[in-house]
């Protein structure tokens, strides 16, 4: 196949859809290999650059990851396969929005969304209504809440003060990949306090970087009904 042309930035409006559509889970891992995980990534023309204004519909977006959005920039992939990716993520999606804790892709969908749910309660009622939460399952209007579960400020006597909180539901402890992941995404807004939590605990190496940056780590039942987690460092 023929390498993609460069292609133009996509209108704000209509990439904030596609990335609160999918949920920032990638088409191709879904289709591929059932992978549920939350993918650093961007999005792709479904149907190849041509600068016409019907390229930049929502309809012909997906959002990849990283390694599958550079087999789609180089042709790798057909639109007929990515099309179909994005139908099955999109279905899967709305299967489950109202589903209960039942393993897999349900699990992690719900499971971050109890964390966000838990989490701003708790926020808003230790600082009043005089704190401002966003989170992914409402907004993608900063760059930054795209890819992190709850963003959190707070002002005090002019100072603010910024929390940025991620989630991740696993079946084995958090490794140091994944949080050397999320201190890259800290590293672009340097909040004040960075927040990971997860329903099985963290190795030994992944609780030792994020002591390093002052990330606090919580472990957090997916049966949980309010926000009471263990502190893991």
């Amino acid at each position: 196949m023929a390498k993609r042309s460069k292609k133009r930035l996509i209108p704000q409006e209509v990439r904030d859809k596609v990335l609160l559509d999918s949920k920032r889970r990638c088409a191709l891992c879904f289709a591929e290999s059932n992978t549920v995980e939350v993918k650093e990534g961007a999005l792709a023309h479904i149907s190849p650059y041509t600068g016409k204004a019907e390229n930049e519909k929502e309809d012909n977006l997906v959002f990849l990851c990283v390694n599958h959005h550079a087999m789609a920039d180089h042709g790798d992939v057909g639109a007929n396969e990515l099309r179909s990716a994005k139908e099955k993520l999109y279905k899967a999606l709305k299967q489950t929005a109202n589903e209960t804790f039942t393993g897999g892709w349900s699990s992690a969908l719900s499971y971050e969304q109890l964390v966000c749910d838990l989490l701003k309660k708790a926020l808003i009622d230790s600082f009043g209504p005089k704190i401002k939460v966003e989170d992914s399952f409402d907004t993608f209007s900063k760059s930054i809440t795209e890819r992190i579960t709850l963003s959190a400020e707070v002002s005090f006597q002019g100072v603010t003060l910024r929390i940025l909180a991620d989630a991740k539901y696993s079946e084995r402890p958090v490794e140091a990949e994944t949080m050397r992941g999320f201190i890259g995404l800290l590293a672009s807004v340097r909040p004040n306090k960075g927040i990971f939590v997860t329903n099985t605990g963290f190795t030994k190496s992944a609780e030792e970087i994020a002591k390093d940056f002052n990330i606090s780590l919580f472990v957090l039942k997916e049966n949980a009904t309010e926000w009471n987690p263990v502190a893991s460092i």
